[in-house]
């Protein structure tokens, strides 16, 4: 299977988003075959999401096995690390705020 012609090592990829991408941001996911791993930090580093309730959001990833920090009534972010070993952060967006829920990505760069 290719994606978009072909190439010396086959790939797909899929959109992941809040809305239609006319709307609204989405997260290109490549998957590459035969690539078993990647590091985490050796090209994306975090996703930032916005969410109305870091605390039940923090809960239901907690409650779902993932590991999070930052998850108390008092903290206004916390931070998830997904089951590939990537850091999602979780901001408070304020009421009435932007519908858009992806905040940042933060990739690793080498100075050259």
């Amino acid at each position: 299977i290719t994606c978009n012609g072909k190439f010396e090592t086959p790939w797909s990829k899929t959109m992941i988003g809040y809305n239609s991408e006319d709307v609204s941001y989405a997260l290109e996911l490549t998957y590459n075959y035969g690539v078993e791993h990647y590091t985490p930090g050796t090209s994306s580093l975090t996703i930032e999401v916005g969410v109305r309730d870091v605390v039940l959001a923090s809960r239901t990833a907690y409650d779902l096995g993932y590991v999070v920090e930052g998850r108390t009534s008092g903290h206004p972010n916390a931070s998830v690390v997904g089951p590939d070993g990537y850091l999602y952060y979780l901001r408070q967006e304020p009421q009435g705020s932007s519908v858009e829920p992806f905040k940042s990505v933060q990739l690793h760069v080498k100075d050259p």
